[in-house]
């Protein structure tokens, strides 16, 4: 990978005028190296006051803002929108981008339109130029969704907000020379055009917080691009709480601060419109992972995994805090009455099950064992995890129905 630098060599200090002042030339370049090398340290490629950093596939995913002093001033998803908006805020001039698309290009590093994903026929990509230039920098027009009323009030509010942002700096949409203007009340609107109320200031304030976000829910990407937390917003749009992007975790604060798993169905929308993957298998494709959560799968009264996370054949191994942790998921499963998706499992056709039948002298609950078993969980004190008592109690209740 070819990263930019402005290191200062001697003979580039020699170079300097005579008569350049230690306040002049020499000090700038000094500084300028220092600023860029502390800009490389959250960036794979900078350039300006930008910088883009790749994914583990060496896509670009992410792209940075810094300050004058070279440090961070916020991080977006590679998206043509926000670094609009993001540059504006932040007064730093576009044609800093130009610099940024011939270093990619330089270490064949795909990012106009087209090259992002070009194993998928996706159209991503961001042309830098086209947006240095007044354009909308992609090869579809951001203004426009044909489906946003079927994805709910967030997808129509931020739909919205985009037409009023294109109109505002008069951009030039992919497919002519007229800047996009949107006239359409929503009360009348077509399957293809939507305008609504501006996004609130609500959902202004969410989306300080969070990359994308529906209802009270929010899910924030890592620098590679991935959803690496969800976010647990109050009514009034703060954020309650946050936690790593885990099927159990969102369960239990959802269930925590009364916020509907409904809110999950526009979030998986939105992610896979823009390529982000978040399903089982795809969250670490390129590893071979099985990690990822299926939002309807959540919804619905399942683990939303491919893996069933009541269950650890190794526990005993990890000592007391994992034996914990398990023995309480397995609670909330009983609670909730969740129930695991074979169907999830890529490797499920794979697996063999052991359907020999028990011999004479197998190991088979008897009456007496189940007697046993009954006085044990007498002796017991689960007065502190009633749930974990009723599991078992209805465990052994199932045996006895068997045994009859």
């Amino acid at each position: 990978m070819q990263i930019q630098s402005a290191i200062v060599s001697a003979t580039a200090i020699d170079a300097i005028p005579k008569n350049a002042t230690t306040t002049g030339g020499a000090n700038t370049l000094f500084q300028e190296q220092l600023i860029q090398e502390k800009q490389l340290q959250h960036a794979d490629y900078s350039s300006g006051r930008l910088g883009i950093s790749l994914s583990s596939q060496g896509v670009p995913a992410s792209v940075v803002y810094f300050n004058q002093d070279g440090t961070p001033a916020t991080r977006t998803a590679f998206n043509a929108e926000a670094i609009l908006r993001h540059t504006e805020k932040f007064n730093i001039p576009l044609s800093d981008l130009t610099a940024l698309g011939t270093q990619l290009s330089a270490d064949n590093v795909g990012y106009l339109p087209y090259q992002l994903y070009p194993e998928q026929g996706s159209n991503h990509g961001i042309d830098f130029d086209d947006l240095v230039n007044g354009g909308m920098g992609t090869a579809y027009n951001w203004g426009i969704d044909a489906n946003v009323l079927q994805k709910g009030p967030t997808a129509v509010s931020q739909l919205a907000d985009a037409q009023a942002f294109i109109q505002r700096r008069g951009l030039i949409s992919p497919n002519g020379t007229q800047p996009v203007v949107t006239t359409v009340d929503q009360n009348t609107a077509t399957a293809s055009e939507v305008h609504s109320a501006p996004i609130t200031p609500i959902q202004q304030q969410q989306l300080q917080h969070a990359d994308y976000i529906s209802g009270r829910l929010g899910i924030s990407l890592n620098s590679q691009g991935v959803p690496a937390s969800v976010v647990y917003f109050n009514q009034d749009g703060t954020p309650a709480t946050r936690t790593a992007f885990n099927a159990e975790a969102i369960l239990r604060h959802t269930e925590k601060f009364d916020i509907p798993l409904d809110d999950l169905t526009e979030l998986g929308t939105q992610l896979s419109a823009d390529n982000v993957g978040y399903l089982p298998y795809q969250l670490y494709p390129e590893q071979g992972s099985n990690h990822g959560i299926d939002f309807d799968d959540l919804i619905n009264g399942g683990m939303g995994t491919a893996y069933n996370w009541g269950v650890d054949s190794n526990v005993d191994k990890k000592g007391p805090t994992a034996i914990a942790q398990l023995q309480d998921a397995q609670a909330l499963i009983a609670r909730r009455e969740l129930t695991y998706s074979p169907a999830l499992n890529n490797s499920v056709m794979t697996e063999t099950v052991n359907t020999v039948p028990p011999t004479s002298t197998d190991s088979v609950i008897n009456n007496q064992d189940l007697a046993a078993l009954r006085t044990r969980l007498g002796e017991l004190n689960l007065q502190q995890n009633p749930e974990i008592a009723a599991h078992l109690q209805t465990l052994l209740d199932l045996i006895g129905q068997d045994n009859a």
